[in-house]
C-alpha cells in the first residue's frame, strides 16, 4: 500500500477576489517532476487524491486546483464566460509554487480541453501534457432548441441553467467509485449557457490554434459516452507535431482515473513521464 503523502491545502485569491483551494502532495524524496491535475467539469479536485498519493510515493509533486466555480473555490458554479478565465487562474497558481520543476499538466474532460488551451496560449510552460478522455467533441446529445436557448439568452441571463444529463454510470464501472460520487456533495449537476458558449469557443480554438509540440500522453476509454472517443485520434493526428503515445481502453468508460483499473493507468502515466520528461531534462542523472 502506498504510504499517504503529505497534503498542503492552500488558497490562492485572484485580482477580483475569487478565492482558489489548491492541493499540493509533496514528493516523497527528491521530486523528479509536478504534476498539474486540471479536473473536469462539475467535479472538483478533491475526488484525485489516490492519484495524487500514488504518484507523490514514487517521487513527484502533484497539484491539484478546484477550478472556480467547482468544489470548495469559489466564483459562480460552473460559470464563465471564456475559457481564458481557467487558463489565467493556472498560471496564477502556478506562479505561486516554489522550486520550479518539470511540468506535467494532466487534463481530464473539460481539464482536458484546458489542458490544451493552456499548452497552446504558453508553448514553453510545459515539459509535457497528458489527457484523459479530453472534451474535444460531446458525444452527449444536446437538444437542438437547447442550443438556441443558450445562444439566445446568453446575452440577457448569461447565468441560466442547463443540466448536464451526465450519467454516473458512463463515468465509472467500479462501484466504490461510483458510490463515491453519488455521495458526493461537491459533485453539481448543472452549468450555465454562457459556460456552455464558452466551452464551445474553446473547442473551436482546440482544433484550429496553434500545433502542440511538447511529448503528449493521452488516454481514452472505447465506451466512452461523454465525449467521443475517436475525436482525440484525429485531434492528436492534426494538432500534436512532438512525441505523442495513445492508451486507448476499448472497454473502458470516462473517468479511467477513477475506475478499477486506475494504478494499471497510473504506471503508464509514471514511466512516460520518466521517459519523455525526466530524462529529457536529465533529472535522472541527478538521484
Amino acid at each position: 500500500m502506498t504510504q499517504q503523502a503529505a497534503m498542503i491545502e492552500s488558497e490562492v485569491v485572484t485580482e477580483e477576489g475569487v478565492r482558489l483551494v489548491v492541493r499540493r502532495y509533496g514528493a516523497a524524496g527528491v521530486a523528479i517532476a509536478r504534476i498539474l491535475l486540471v479536473h473536469g467539469v462539475c467535479e472538483h479536485g478533491g475526488r484525485y487524491g489516490h492519484l495524487a498519493n500514488w504518484l507523490a510515493g514514487r517521487g513527484v509533486e502533484v497539484v491539484i486546483p478546484d477550478l472556480r466555480g467547482h468544489g470548495k473555490s469559489g466564483g459562480g458554479r460552473a460559470h464563465v464566460t471564456n475559457f481564458d478565465v481557467y487558463l489565467n487562474d493556472l498560471r496564477l497558481i502556478l506562479d505561486s509554487l516554489p522550486s520550479p520543476l518539470p511540468l506535467v499538466v494532466l487534463g481530464h474532460s473539460m481539464g482536458g480541453l484546458v489542458a490544451i488551451r493552456l499548452a497552446q496560449a504558453y508553448p514553453n510552460l510545459m515539459s509535457g501534457l497528458c489527457l484523459s478522455s479530453p472534451l474535444l467533441k460531446v458525444a452527449l446529445h444536446v437538444p437542438r432548441w437547447k442550443r438556441l436557448l443558450a445562444t439566445g439568452l446568453v446575452w440577457l441571463i448569461p447565468e441560466l441553467r442547463f443540466r448536464t444529463n451526465i450519467r454516473a454510470t458512463n463515468m465509472s464501472r467500479d462501484e466504490q467509485f461510483l458510490a463515491r460520487r453519488r455521495a458526493d456533495p461537491l459533485i453539481q449537476k448543472s452549468v450555465t449557457a454562457a459556460w456552455f458558449l464558452a466551452m464551445e469557443s474553446a473547442k473551436e480554438q482546440a482544433w484550429n490554434g496553434p500545433v502542440i509540440d511538447c511529448p503528449v500522453l493521452a488516454f481514452q476509454g472505447g465506451q466512452d459516452a461523454t465525449v467521443q472517443p475517436e475525436a482525440l485520434r484525429d485531434w492528436l493526428r492534426e494538432r500534436v507535431k512532438g512525441p505523442q503515445r495513445l492508451e486507448w481502453r476499448e472497454d473502458e468508460v470516462h473517468e479511467l482515473f477513477n475506475d478499477g483499473h486506475w494504478e494499471e493507468h497510473a504506471g503508464e502515466l509514471l514511466g512516460w513521464l520518466g521517459q519523455e520528461v525526466v530524462r529529457v531534462n536529465g533529472l535522472d542523472k541527478k538521484q
